[in-house]
């Protein structure tokens, strides 16, 4: 068992997911010319802007000791189920080249309730709704290409 800052942990993978969004913004939304000065790409920019921020200063009260936080102890079997989430979360990325991208993060969804041994069948409708629901957003109201 292991002690580990949980509040620490968080901010880290929160910045680094805003850093990865705000590099992948230009890759997923076009610049489009508008009459006005706010393009497509400025709210996303500025949701991951303000990611960051407030990351960084959760992290600096962290390291200052202004704020103290929260720590959780961590077995090698919770180790074991994040590498496995880590992995499915790479084949993810790797299956949406070849199928559709809502598709490929149910199924490997769904694989990782398998591995955990979930028997309640709630779990893996949620997940099929939860992409279904995804999906038709995405397709219909946002007018997404796969």
């Amino acid at each position: 068992m292991r002690k580990i800052n949980v509040t620490a942990v968080s901010s880290a993978i929160m910045l680094s997911i805003a850093v990865i969004i705000w590099i992948a913004i230009p890759y997923c939304i076009e610049e489009v010319q508008s009459p006005v000065d706010i393009g497509p790409r400025a709210f996303p920019q500025f949701v991951c802007a303000v990611m960051a921020v407030l990351s960084v200063v959760q992290l600096l009260l962290l390291i200052t000791g202004v704020q103290k936080g929260k720590y959780k102890e961590v077995n090698f079997k919770d180790r074991i189920l994040v590498y496995i989430a880590m992995v499915l979360a790479l084949l993810t990325v790797i299956a949406s080249a070849f199928i559709n991208i809502i598709l490929s993060g149910v199924v490997c969804a769904m694989i990782f309730l398998v591995l955990m041994k979930i028997k309640d069948w709630k779990y893996y409708g949620a997940v099929a709704v939860t992409g279904i629901i995804l999906l038709v957003l995405m397709k219909s109201v946002m007018n997404i290409r796969f």
